[in-house]
């Protein structure tokens, strides 16, 4: 397995921001999880990053495919968690 140089880990601009959208996407459904359980307060950043992984699974051909996996597991769990809120 070949290793990437130094030169092949840049961060673009897309990169950045997609970073930086899904952020408090993520810091708000580890706040909610813990709010609703205080005993559970893990289960929130262990869920995203498997659906983070898995959706990386389902988009590694594209472009910037882990921040962009991020933001989609970030936001899919957001409005899961939205929806059981009733």
């Amino acid at each position: 397995m070949k290793m990437k140089s130094d030169a092949e880990f840049r961060v673009t601009l897309a990169t950045a921001s997609t970073l930086l959208l899904a952020a408090p996407i993520w810091c708000l459904v580890v706040f909610e999880v813990s709010l609703r359980q205080p005993d559970h307060f893990v289960y929130g950043p262990i869920v995203l990053s498997g659906m983070t992984l898995a959706i990386h699974r389902l988009t590694r051909s594209v472009g910037n495919a882990w921040p962009l996996s991020g933001l989609i597991a970030g936001i899919l769990s957001l409005g899961i968690l939205l929806l059981s809120a009733g």
